[in-house]
């Protein structure tokens, strides 16, 4: 996982302290459906994907571009990074 990702977002199932959505069981989730601190993200909600691994890739390559507006700041430009975070996030499951 990239080392600023927890900074914002859980990866606990049981840990809702985090100002962003919960990882756990992101895979396959719709996006904008999961609680946060910061409240529901309007933008990501009218994105409304399912979160696999082509629509993570494409996301976490420049959210911002996906999804206006989006408080997600970070960036993951190289593609390995990119795999290697999918990856991670897929063994994260209810």
């Amino acid at each position: 996982m990239a080392s600023s990702c927890p900074t914002c977002h859980a990866v606990t199932k049981d840990d809702n302290s985090k100002l962003c959505p919960n990882l756990v069981g992101v895979v396959g989730r719709k996006a904008g459906t999961t609680k946060s601190l910061l409240g529901p993200s309007e933008n990501m909600k009218k994105y409304g994907v399912i979160w696999s691994t082509e629509t993570l890739n494409e996301f976490l390559a420049n959210p911002s571009a996906k999804v206006p507006g989006t408080a997600m700041a970070g960036i993951l430009e190289d593609p390995q990074q990119r795999a290697d975070v999918i990856a991670y996030l897929a063994t994260l499951t209810n």
